[in-house]
């Protein structure tokens, strides 16, 4: 005999609600030959291009001071032939470890009691992302994952304390495969100067078959950031200490980056510098292992539009993340951010990708240039148009083709 509680619902009166609506609406347009799409070699890619819609409903909803309920509500479909039927970062397999949206569903949704200062409790599908500048793991490129957060800020210090659960099996259709789940950890400290910020971060994933590929996985992330204010530059960057199992054995790696913006007359200048360890092909001991490179979750930790997700263009790239699938990386790159007019402004963008270990006897992974303007049509609605070349060496493949995108992006947006 099964028997069932439910709590009964109450009704209260709209006007008795205190509640924010946000919305965002765009249109994308992407004219490349990057090899995605049915598309699986770097030589003799052929151009294609398509658009994809999106639209997003923001519902923040507090029945009583302090507590409430949030939840984020999304649409997309594409126009054409493109990388897949709805989304560039796949589809088929539903066992996914974070809340990847099908062509319609609930991005994230969470309830919610408290506020920062005396501290905020969310319990459900969390927008997660790591304080290491999006590298690692990133709620803008989806890793939305059912948990619990607990998040506080002091006078002169905050922190987060997560438990996220991800399920296992990603990439198998066989239901043996998907029987257990992944338990992921997290903590973020951080304390702030009139001037500066200095932080500690422990992320940890426990033992888990995530892909039927690398079996069993265990990663540890320790990590140091800082931020300092200085009179001509904002810099900030962080240390990174990877240690985990794999199928292939144990590893151990590390990253560092180095990032300064710096005003230049009524322009900014970005540029920034990323290395990590890595090892030869068949072997994991010095490789930084990142979630990007067995979850397919990336994030938004570069200037370039071809080598790795960048916002104006984020419907297609080569995917390129931090620890170059094992071989290491060592990137540089630069922005310069311009007005050109009133309403309109420009960014140029330019880097430089090397890995530390030889794939098909190259360490040259290639380089890029490229650039956008953004049109501030009315407030909150902007049209950005632009485009990247790409010119590839032989690390993906001996003879690669160079590359090229093209690509629009006219949104609106409010919250």
């Amino acid at each position: 005999m099964v028997v069932l509680f439910a709590l009964p619902c109450q009704a209260m009166p709209i006007e008795d609600l205190d509640f924010d609506l946000g919305l965002q609406y765009r249109i994308m347009y992407n004219n490349s030959n990057l090899p995605i799409g049915g598309q699986v070699s770097l030589d003799d890619a052929e151009d294609y291009d398509f658009f994809r819609q999106r639209f997003r409903l923001t519902l923040d909803v507090k029945p009583i001071e302090k507590i409430g309920g949030y939840a984020q509500f999304e649409f997309r479909n594409g126009w054409g032939v493109g990388p897949g039927p709805s989304d560039p970062r796949g589809s088929g397999i539903s066992n996914v470890a974070f809340n990847r949206l099908s062509s319609r569903g609930v991005r994230y949704g969470y309830v919610y009691s408290g506020d920062m200062e005396e501290g905020l409790l969310k319990v459900g599908i969390l927008p997660i992302s790591d304080q290491l500048g999006d590298t690692l793991f990133s709620a803008d490129w989806d890793f939305n994952v059912g948990g619990i957060s607990y998040e506080k800020d002091n006078v002169d210090s905050n922190y987060r304390l997560a438990y996220l659960r991800l399920v296992e099996g990603i990439g198998d259709a066989s239901p043996e495969n998907v029987s257990k789940d992944g338990h992921f950890f997290i903590l973020d400290y951080n304390k702030i100067g009139e001037s500066n910020q200095y932080g500690f971060h422990a992320y940890h994933l426990a033992n888990s078959a995530l892909t039927p590929a690398l079996g069993d996985v265990t990663e540890t992330y320790l990590a140091v950031t800082g931020q300092w204010d200085l009179p001509k530059a904002d810099v900030n960057g962080f240390i990174l200490y990877n240690i985990g199992d794999v199928e292939g054995g144990s590893h151990n790696g590390f990253a560092i980056k180095v990032e300064g913006k710096i005003p230049v007359r009524e322009s900014n200048l970005g540029l920034l510098a990323i290395y990590s360890t890595g090892d030869d092909a068949g072997s994991v001991d010095n490789m930084v292992n990142t979630p990007q490179s067995f979850l397919g979750t990336g994030g938004y930790w570069g200037y370039s539009h071809i080598f790795a997700a960048n916002g104006p263009s984020d419907v297609n790239d080569l995917g390129l993340e931090i620890g170059a699938g094992g071989a290491g990386l060592l990137t540089f790159q630069g922005k310069l951010d311009f007005p050109v007019s009133e309403k309109v402004s420009g960014q140029i963008e330019s880097g430089l990708f090397l890995s530390q270990k030889k794939r098909n006897s190259s360490n040259n992974i290639g380089a890029e240039i490229g650039g956008h303007l953004t049109w501030h049509v009315r407030e909150n609605l902007n049209w950005e148009i632009g485009a990247a070349y790409g010119v590839m060496g032989d690390f993906y493949q001996p003879g690669a083709d160079d590359l090229i995108e093209v690509f629009s992006r006219f949104q609106l947006e409010f919250n």
